[in-house]
């Protein structure tokens, strides 16, 4: 016997291997891969969806000149007195509502909600909603369909890691697909050009497998970078920031200049006092950015000022530069501007935007929803091959076990 014979032997055994791999890798992974799929393409008009179903959400009933975030602030606060606004954007633009997260005050129950749309113009509610309530309510579809997304509604962090662990099976089985579609010997080129074409006239069968095949091939680098960006937003604190801790170095959230002993929520500088900090220090930078948003993190005496829009000469689509203040003093204590940073702070900016399609607007948009389409398509596909060859197995079984 020749040396090609043994090696030919191994080479189809850890092929049947693999093969063997993918095909459960994908079963397991198919349901969920189908329901991400399809919901992460509408969430990626999902705002736009929203406002369709919800138009008292975004349509404020007065166009008078907007007040500022410290008297928003205030008339939320008096519309439930149980509430602390813990954010608070608007836009600016005449008949656009402003947008607030909210929680209980310490010593409260919970609230019912944890979003409130409200007139800029007059601070009066327009919409109350909680962005965990079920289900297909017009108000509740959208965040309904986050949650869907992001953990299959799964109370706690377990639909969180569940979702995870999805994402990363998903991102190494590509590999593995991918590698099953190489011809096993030479002319290599030529053996592998039917597996990127979906061959017309073909029968039902065999229009599934190409278009499971081609799809998966001509798709390959922007479904594992899907894969990869699912997985690091669900598994983030858990897998993500230590594996990049040990290769680079990755910029840790800002602390507050005021010790902790001595800060006071109470004492905190206002919504509108951060706002002209952080839009003075853009003005200082030469930035076009302006405060769209703040968040007010109470337990670490911060605040959060967000500024947007972030233009193609500068972020690349990254997001919103955002801005770290000592909440009592008012100190500048750090920023993170995007595109800048270590190599991990940049891979860790780029998940978002490259999960989202925010990275390229609207194109980008428009292709993570062809994206989530494909995935559930591929998923789909994937179920049917295994269903003919179980059945085409089972055949094969029952004719040899006949007398």
């Amino acid at each position: 016997m020749s040396r090609a014979g043994p090696r030919l032997h191994r080479g189809l055994a850890d092929r049947q291997t693999w093969v063997w791999v993918h095909r459960y890798a994908g079963l397991l992974t198919a349901i969920f891969l189908t329901v991400a799929g399809l919901t992460g393409s509408i969430l990626a008009f999902g705002h736009d969806i929203d406002a369709w179903l919800n138009p008292r959400f975004y349509q404020a009933r007065s166009e008078l000149p907007p007040l500022g975030y410290d008297a928003l602030a205030r008339s939320l606060e008096q519309s439930d007195p149980a509430l602390q606004v813990d954010y608070l954007t608007s836009d600016g633009v005449p008949g656009h509502t402003a947008f607030a997260f909210v929680s209980a005050r310490p010593g409260h129950s919970p609230l019912a909600y944890d979003q409130v749309y409200v007139d800029p113009g007059t601070g009066e509610v327009q919409g109350r909603r909680s962005r965990v309530a079920c289900c297909l309510q017009p108000e509740n579809f959208v965040p309904f369909m986050l949650q869907v997304h992001h953990s299959l509604f799964l109370p706690g962090l377990w639909g969180w890691w569940f979702m995870g662990g999805i994402a990363l099976i998903w991102l190494l089985d590509s590999f593995v697909g991918f590698y099953l579609t190489l011809p096993r010997s030479a002319p290599r080129i030529s053996k592998w050009k039917p597996a990127w074409m979906i061959k017309r006239g073909a029968g039902a069968y065999r229009l599934n497998l190409d278009l499971h095949r081609a799809f998966g091939l001509w798709l390959w680098v922007a479904l594992i970078l899907l894969a990869l960006s699912s997985a690091y937003l669900n598994l983030r604190e858990e897998l993500f920031r230590p594996a990049l801790s040990a290769v680079s170095t990755l910029t840790p959230i800002p602390a507050a200049a005021t010790p902790e002993p001595a800060r006071d929520p109470a004492a905190a500088l206002g919504f509108d006092a951060i706002r002209k900090r952080a839009d003075d220090h853009a003005r200082s930078q030469g930035w076009d950015e302006r405060v769209s948003g703040i968040s007010h993190f109470r337990s670490l005496g911060l605040y959060l000022a967000l500024l947007w829009p972030s233009h193609h000469d500068r972020g690349l689509g990254l997001g919103a530069p955002l801005l770290y203040y000592d909440a009592q003093s008012g100190a500048l204590v750090g920023a993170t501007v995007p595109g800048q940073g270590t190599p991990a702070d940049v891979f860790t900016q780029l998940q978002f935007p490259l999960h989202s399609g925010q990275i390229g607007g609207l194109a980008g948009r428009i292709v993570v929803c062809a994206l989530g389409l494909v995935t559930a398509l591929l998923s789909i596909t994937g179920i049917v091959i295994w269903w003919k060859k179980h059945q085409s197995r089972a055949l094969a079984g029952r004719r040899a076990t006949r007398p």
